[in-house]
Protein backbone atom coordinates (compact mmCIF):
# COMPACT_ATOMS: atom_id res chain seq x y z
CA UNK A 1 0.00 0.00 0.00
CA UNK A 2 2.52 2.65 0.70
CA UNK A 3 4.43 2.11 -2.75
CA UNK A 4 1.46 3.06 -4.40
CA UNK A 5 1.00 5.98 -2.12
CA UNK A 6 4.18 6.62 -2.92
CA UNK A 7 4.00 6.86 -6.92
CA UNK A 8 0.18 7.94 -6.26
CA UNK A 9 1.78 11.24 -5.21
CA UNK A 10 4.31 11.54 -7.43
CA UNK A 11 2.08 11.04 -10.60
CA UNK A 12 0.02 14.08 -11.60
CA UNK A 13 -3.63 13.24 -12.67
CA UNK A 14 -3.25 13.27 -16.66
CA UNK A 15 -0.92 10.14 -16.49
CA UNK A 16 -3.63 7.74 -18.02
CA UNK A 17 -1.15 5.40 -20.44
CA UNK A 18 2.23 4.15 -21.15
CA UNK A 19 2.50 7.35 -23.72
CA UNK A 20 1.64 9.70 -21.36
CA UNK A 21 3.64 8.53 -18.94
CA UNK A 22 7.22 8.01 -20.63
CA UNK A 23 5.96 11.85 -22.07
CA UNK A 24 5.61 13.08 -18.80
CA UNK A 25 8.62 11.16 -17.03
CA UNK A 26 11.14 12.14 -20.21
CA UNK A 27 10.21 15.89 -19.05
CA UNK A 28 10.17 15.43 -15.89
CA UNK A 29 13.45 13.56 -15.16
CA UNK A 30 15.22 16.78 -17.66
CA UNK A 31 14.80 18.66 -14.06
CA UNK A 32 15.44 15.84 -11.24
CA UNK A 33 16.66 12.28 -12.73
CA UNK A 34 16.03 11.05 -8.93
CA UNK A 35 12.16 12.09 -8.69
CA UNK A 36 10.51 8.62 -9.13
CA UNK A 37 13.98 6.40 -7.23
CA UNK A 38 13.04 5.06 -3.81
CA UNK A 39 15.42 6.01 -1.04
CA UNK A 40 17.14 3.77 1.26
CA UNK A 41 14.58 4.94 3.75
CA UNK A 42 11.74 4.27 1.34
CA UNK A 43 13.00 0.47 1.40
CA UNK A 44 13.28 -0.49 4.80
CA UNK A 45 10.28 1.58 5.92
CA UNK A 46 8.84 -1.62 7.27
CA UNK A 47 10.41 -2.35 10.11
CA UNK A 48 9.11 -6.22 10.58
CA UNK A 49 10.85 -9.23 10.70
CA UNK A 50 12.36 -8.91 7.62
CA UNK A 51 13.71 -5.54 7.59
CA UNK A 52 16.78 -4.76 6.37
CA UNK A 53 19.42 -2.89 8.11
CA UNK A 54 23.50 -2.43 7.70
CA UNK A 55 23.80 -4.74 10.96
CA UNK A 56 22.19 -7.76 9.74
CA UNK A 57 23.21 -6.84 6.41
CA UNK A 58 26.77 -5.34 6.52
CA UNK A 59 28.72 -4.64 3.20
CA UNK A 60 31.84 -5.82 4.27
CA UNK A 61 33.62 -8.28 6.99
CA UNK A 62 36.08 -7.25 9.11
CA UNK A 63 38.71 -10.48 9.01
CA UNK A 64 41.87 -9.71 11.36
CA UNK A 65 43.13 -7.19 9.69
CA UNK A 66 41.33 -7.55 6.27
CA UNK A 67 38.08 -5.99 5.33
CA UNK A 68 36.76 -8.31 3.11
CA UNK A 69 33.81 -6.91 0.81
CA UNK A 70 30.30 -8.69 1.17
CA UNK A 71 27.85 -8.74 -2.11
CA UNK A 72 24.20 -10.04 -1.67
CA UNK A 73 22.12 -12.24 -4.33
CA UNK A 74 18.12 -12.77 -3.71
CA UNK A 75 17.86 -15.76 -6.59
CA UNK A 76 16.87 -18.74 -4.80
CA UNK A 77 18.52 -21.69 -6.99
CA UNK A 78 21.28 -19.36 -8.67
CA UNK A 79 24.90 -20.20 -7.78
CA UNK A 80 25.13 -16.77 -6.37
CA UNK A 81 22.44 -17.03 -3.87
CA UNK A 82 22.99 -15.58 -0.90
CA UNK A 83 25.98 -13.39 0.14
CA UNK A 84 28.88 -13.56 -1.46
CA UNK A 85 32.45 -12.66 -0.09
CA UNK A 86 34.70 -10.91 -2.30
CA UNK A 87 37.95 -12.07 -1.61
CA UNK A 88 41.42 -10.85 -3.85
CA UNK A 89 43.87 -13.98 -4.50
CA UNK A 90 46.74 -12.18 -2.79
CA UNK A 91 44.30 -12.39 0.51
CA UNK A 92 43.65 -16.46 0.41
CA UNK A 93 46.53 -17.25 2.49
CA UNK A 94 45.62 -14.18 5.38
CA UNK A 95 42.49 -15.73 6.05
CA UNK A 96 40.68 -18.72 7.46
CA UNK A 97 37.34 -20.71 7.27
CA UNK A 98 36.00 -20.12 10.46
CA UNK A 99 34.32 -16.42 10.22
CA UNK A 100 32.45 -17.17 7.75
CA UNK A 101 31.14 -19.65 9.31
CA UNK A 102 29.21 -17.04 11.27
CA UNK A 103 27.98 -15.86 7.65
CA UNK A 104 26.14 -11.82 8.43
CA UNK A 105 24.20 -11.74 11.47
CA UNK A 106 20.79 -11.71 10.10
CA UNK A 107 21.14 -15.49 9.30
CA UNK A 108 23.13 -16.68 12.12
CA UNK A 109 19.67 -17.65 13.87
CA UNK A 110 18.89 -19.84 11.16
CA UNK A 111 22.21 -21.50 11.22
CA UNK A 112 22.27 -21.89 14.86
CA UNK A 113 18.57 -23.94 14.66
CA UNK A 114 19.91 -25.89 11.29
CA UNK A 115 23.29 -26.71 13.90
CA UNK A 116 20.59 -27.67 16.93
CA UNK A 117 18.40 -30.04 14.80
CA UNK A 118 20.93 -32.34 13.55
CA UNK A 119 22.05 -32.85 16.96
CA UNK A 120 21.67 -36.67 18.03
CA UNK A 121 18.16 -36.96 18.58
CA UNK A 122 19.23 -38.11 22.53
CA UNK A 123 20.52 -35.20 23.16
CA UNK A 124 18.69 -32.50 20.93
CA UNK A 125 15.85 -33.71 23.08
CA UNK A 126 16.80 -31.12 25.73
CA UNK A 127 16.56 -27.94 23.59
CA UNK A 128 13.65 -28.19 21.82
CA UNK A 129 11.81 -26.18 20.96
CA UNK A 130 14.47 -25.57 18.82
CA UNK A 131 13.91 -22.39 17.27
CA UNK A 132 12.72 -20.62 21.03
CA UNK A 133 15.84 -22.03 22.83
CA UNK A 134 18.06 -20.57 20.09
CA UNK A 135 16.52 -17.58 20.45
CA UNK A 136 17.14 -17.74 23.97
CA UNK A 137 20.83 -18.19 23.21
CA UNK A 138 21.12 -15.13 20.86
CA UNK A 139 19.64 -12.71 23.67
CA UNK A 140 23.44 -12.57 24.69
CA UNK A 141 24.95 -10.99 21.25
CA UNK A 142 27.96 -13.26 20.10
CA UNK A 143 31.39 -12.32 19.79
CA UNK A 144 32.00 -13.62 15.95
CA UNK A 145 34.88 -15.52 16.93
CA UNK A 146 35.88 -18.75 17.43
CA UNK A 147 34.12 -21.47 15.86
CA UNK A 148 30.26 -21.33 15.70
CA UNK A 149 29.63 -24.30 17.35
CA UNK A 150 31.67 -23.64 20.14
CA UNK A 151 29.86 -20.78 21.27
CA UNK A 152 26.60 -21.71 20.25
CA UNK A 153 27.67 -25.32 22.81
CA UNK A 154 28.12 -23.04 25.91
CA UNK A 155 25.20 -21.14 25.54
CA UNK A 156 23.02 -24.04 25.53
CA UNK A 157 24.99 -25.11 28.14
CA UNK A 158 24.63 -22.04 30.32
CA UNK A 159 20.62 -22.08 29.30
CA UNK A 160 20.07 -25.96 29.96
CA UNK A 161 22.57 -26.82 32.13
CA UNK A 162 23.30 -29.49 29.74
CA UNK A 163 26.85 -30.07 27.84
CA UNK A 164 27.20 -31.16 24.24
CA UNK A 165 30.15 -32.96 23.32
CA UNK A 166 32.01 -31.76 20.71
CA UNK A 167 31.75 -35.15 18.52
CA UNK A 168 27.64 -34.70 18.71
CA UNK A 169 27.51 -31.90 16.34
CA UNK A 170 26.84 -33.38 13.15
CA UNK A 171 28.83 -35.98 11.56
CA UNK A 172 27.83 -37.60 8.38
CA UNK A 173 28.14 -34.53 6.17
CA UNK A 174 24.45 -33.72 7.46
CA UNK A 175 25.72 -30.47 8.61
CA UNK A 176 25.00 -27.72 6.12
CA UNK A 177 26.72 -25.07 7.85
CA UNK A 178 30.32 -26.67 6.63
CA UNK A 179 28.84 -28.36 2.94
CA UNK A 180 30.97 -26.14 1.34
CA UNK A 181 31.29 -28.70 -2.27
CA UNK A 182 27.49 -29.06 -2.90
CA UNK A 183 26.81 -26.41 -5.15
CA UNK A 184 29.79 -26.52 -6.78
CA UNK A 185 30.34 -30.49 -7.03
CA UNK A 186 27.55 -31.97 -5.83
CA UNK A 187 29.31 -33.41 -2.30
CA UNK A 188 28.74 -33.42 0.73
CA UNK A 189 31.31 -32.35 3.15
CA UNK A 190 32.50 -34.69 5.80
CA UNK A 191 31.65 -33.12 8.93
CA UNK A 192 34.53 -34.50 10.94
CA UNK A 193 36.79 -37.49 11.00
CA UNK A 194 38.34 -39.76 13.40
CA UNK A 195 41.53 -41.51 14.02
CA UNK A 196 42.29 -44.61 16.34
CA UNK A 197 45.64 -45.80 17.48
CA UNK A 198 46.15 -48.90 19.18
CA UNK A 199 49.23 -50.23 21.12
CA UNK A 200 50.60 -53.25 22.84
CA UNK A 201 48.81 -56.51 23.07
CA UNK A 202 46.54 -58.66 25.24
CA UNK A 203 46.27 -57.22 28.93
CA UNK A 204 48.29 -54.33 27.76
CA UNK A 205 46.40 -53.31 24.84
CA UNK A 206 45.74 -49.59 24.90
CA UNK A 207 43.94 -47.12 22.05
CA UNK A 208 44.19 -43.44 21.72
CA UNK A 209 41.59 -41.54 19.43
CA UNK A 210 40.05 -38.68 18.44
CA UNK A 211 36.68 -37.07 16.46
CA UNK A 212 38.46 -33.70 14.34
CA UNK A 213 35.95 -31.33 13.40
CA UNK A 214 35.98 -30.09 9.98
CA UNK A 215 37.25 -26.41 10.99
CA UNK A 216 40.40 -24.61 10.78
CA UNK A 217 40.48 -24.64 14.28
CA UNK A 218 41.75 -28.14 14.41
CA UNK A 219 45.22 -27.58 14.20
CA UNK A 220 48.05 -29.78 15.41
CA UNK A 221 48.35 -28.10 18.85
CA UNK A 222 44.24 -28.17 20.08
CA UNK A 223 43.97 -32.18 19.31
CA UNK A 224 43.74 -32.81 22.83
CA UNK A 225 40.43 -31.03 22.95
CA UNK A 226 39.37 -33.58 20.25
CA UNK A 227 40.42 -36.89 22.75
CA UNK A 228 37.17 -39.44 22.56
CA UNK A 229 36.75 -42.80 23.82
CA UNK A 230 36.84 -45.75 21.40
CA UNK A 231 33.14 -46.42 22.76
CA UNK A 232 32.10 -42.85 21.30
CA UNK A 233 33.88 -43.60 18.40
CA UNK A 234 31.72 -46.93 17.63
CA UNK A 235 28.59 -45.33 18.92
CA UNK A 236 29.11 -42.28 16.37
CA UNK A 237 29.85 -44.08 13.35
CA UNK A 238 28.71 -47.55 14.21
CA UNK A 239 32.20 -49.00 13.69
CA UNK A 240 33.60 -52.11 15.43
CA UNK A 241 37.09 -51.30 16.59
CA UNK A 242 39.34 -54.40 16.67
CA UNK A 243 40.59 -53.38 20.45
CA UNK A 244 40.13 -55.00 24.13
CA UNK A 245 36.93 -54.20 25.62
CA UNK A 246 38.48 -52.93 28.72
CA UNK A 247 40.29 -50.21 26.48
CA UNK A 248 37.14 -48.89 25.17
CA UNK A 249 36.13 -47.03 27.49
CA UNK A 250 39.56 -45.07 28.67
CA UNK A 251 40.00 -41.41 27.30
CA UNK A 252 43.85 -39.95 27.69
Amino acid sequence: EWLYAFYDHKLPPEIVSGVTLDTWRKKIERENKQFLFLTKEDLTREKGEEYVNEWDFPDHKKVGKLTIALQYRFEPGHDEDGVTAIILVHQLNQITQTPFDWLVPWNVGRKCVALVKALPKNIRKHFVPVPETVKKCLEIEPDFKGALEEWLGNRLRKLTDEAIPLNAWSFEGNNPADDYFVQSHGVKTPDAFWKVIIRGTGQSEQAITWIVPNSQNAIRKSLDKYLVSVNDIERVTGEKIPVAQYAKDTKP
